[in-house]
């Protein structure tokens, strides 16, 4: 799996609520990403070692950059439908999330190597 290196110019940042907490996270094309980390300029390998990290364990990520930053995002599509907030909300079609595949190493251990 490839990790693209984008202007975080052409992407549209946004906040979401989830797991009691307010995120950031961004739009690119036609898929939503959630915000996991965030490098100086001078850290950028940091930054892509993590993405080949996410890579490596089948999570689709993205870096953004700035002038002055780095920033790793992973695609919100890759969401156990189980971990979704349990309450009726008629514009949330679960059905439209991918269920977490079976080998898919999960966000937190992938942060945590």
């Amino acid at each position: 799996m490839e990790t693209l290196l984008i202007n975080e110019q052409f992407v549209s940042q946004f906040k979401y609520w989830r797991e009691g907490q307010v995120r950031t996270g961004m739009r690119f094309r036609r898929n939503l990403f959630e915000h996991v980390s965030k490098f100086n300029h001078h850290q950028r390998h940091h930054a892509f070692d993590l993405a080949w990290k996410l890579a490596q364990a089948g999570r689709e990520s993205i870096v953004t950059a700035t002038s002055d930053s780095y920033t790793i995002w992973v695609n919100l599509r890759v969401v156990n439908p189980a971990a979704l907030p349990s309450w009726s909300n008629p514009g949330l079609e679960v059905g439209a999330f991918e269920p977490t595949s079976p080998g898919l190493v999960p966000l937190e251990a992938v942060l945590s190597a």
